[in-house]
């Protein structure tokens, strides 16, 4: 069935109840470019011997959602760019173990221009071993939870969440282990995902390779990352000492630190766990803290920012804004005030 409703452009259903796909093998491309499609049905069972379903629904870009309950994938090897570019694509809903076999999953969500948000529960990544830009251009999506995610296989997790521009925050589980992943297959797997609020790795057991965080190394898995989001490295993990460390946080006894806080322009906390309206996992204390903010030349009087942590410096802290000669100051209010 390799490239059966390819370019379909005028089609807009499918109803594929009465289809025997029990003797198929392929479904490679076979929805592929179907730009006028906006539904599809399918029989139980549909696939079951299928191992390759490479690019199935690519370039779908009127698909609105897609049920693939009755999408049998036990056999199925390759899921590589398997909803690329479904522009229109808000909700997808996977039955039990999708993709249990599956070793690559490149690029398999990426370009999904308007999906909000994505339950991957059901998705199995035992056999995952590439996650090469998985969620690349993921633009309206907002929160992804990839706790399930078991990564010990994975070789390859290059650009995964890079360019999700609206992306706020990534939690991963105690699954999730880059130990096979070389320093190059893990180069800009966060790059421009410019307003990431902060990413946990808390329940990671992979406390060695988590940790080492440099930003400005191509060749680390940060690299690109704002400094102003937040890294919650796994429990256990050791404290770094070396690299950037802004917004690192670690855990230390019953507390979750961070050697050096920074903020910048529109970035506020409205209590100790809210970050610009996303619920951070835990609560932090701090040694130091920088905050700059550009303002016009003309505003004299400045405003307070409620802070995430115990901050246990002197309340007013000098700043220098853009195009002030002179600096100005600003007022840390604790957060229980």
């Amino acid at each position: 069935m390799i490239y059966m409703f390819q370019d379909c452009f005028a089609v807009s259903s499918f109803d594929l109840t009465k289809f025997n796909t029990a003797k198929t093998s392929n479904m490679m491309y076979m929805f592929y470019r179907c730009s006028g499609l906006t539904s599809i049905t399918f029989p139980a069972d549909f696939g079951s011997n299928a191992t390759n379903m490479q690019s199935m629904f690519e370039d779908c870009t009127s698909l609105p959602s897609l049920d693939l309950t009755n999408l049998n994938t036990a056999k199925a090897t390759t899921m590589q760019y398997m909803f690329k570019h479904c522009d229109a694509l808000v909700s997808i809903t996977f039955p039990e173990n999708f993709g249990a076999n599956t070793s690559i999953m490149s690029s398999m969500f990426a370009n999904c221009q308007s999906l909000p948000s994505i339950d991957l529960t059901n998705l199995n990544t035992n056999n995952a071993t590439d996650m090469n830009t998985m969620f690349y251009m993921c633009n309206t999506l907002k929160r992804l939870d990839v706790s399930g995610f078991y990564t010990a296989k994975v070789t390859n997790m290059q650009y995964m969440f890079s360019s999700c521009n609206l992306l706020a925050s990534i939690k991963v589980g105690q699954n999730f282990d880059i130990g096979k992943v070389s320093n190059t297959n893990r180069q800009y797997m966060f790059l421009s995902s410019n307003r990431l609020r902060y990413i946990d790795f808390s329940a990671s057991h992979d406390t060695d390779a988590i940790q080492a965080v440099d930003r400005s190394s191509e060749k680390n898995m940060f690299n690109g990352l704002p400094e102003t989001t937040l890294i919650y490295l796994p429990v256990g993990a050791t404290k770094p000492t070396s690299g950037n460390l802004r917004n690192v946080v670690y855990k230390e006894g019953d507390e979750w630190k961070c050697d050096e806080y920074y903020s910048v322009d529109k970035t506020i906390f409205s209590s100790r766990t809210i970050y610009n309206d996303v619920e951070v996992p835990y609560a932090i204390k701090t040694k130091s803290a920088t905050y700059s903010r550009t303002m016009p030349n003309d505003i004299a009087i400045y405003g307070t920012t409620v802070l995430p942590y115990d901050f246990t410096g002197d309340d007013n802290v000098s700043c220098y804004l853009l195009n002030k000669e002179n600096p100005v100051t600003m007022q840390f209010v604790p957060a229980n005030e």
